[in-house]
């Protein structure tokens, strides 16, 4: 399922269901994620970069111990 961020504050990360992704030999685990931002205090373009960078960390595992 894909969650529904829903609140007060200027930024909710949500995370949902996981399910397997199959890119010809190799077989992925992913999870879904929303990212809700409050466009009256943040431009499109700096909220891209952050969403772009989380995917990369996130995918990545980077900083994870």
């Amino acid at each position: 399922f894909w969650p529904v961020p829903m609140g007060p504050y200027p930024c909710i990360i949500a995370t949902g269901g996981t399910y397997t992704k199959t890119e010809g030999d190799v077989v992925k685990k992913m999870m879904c994620a929303t990212i809700c931002v409050d466009h009256d205090l943040t431009d499109g373009a700096p909220v891209a970069r952050f969403g772009k960078t989380f995917m990369t960390l996130m995918e990545t595992g980077e900083g994870i111990l």
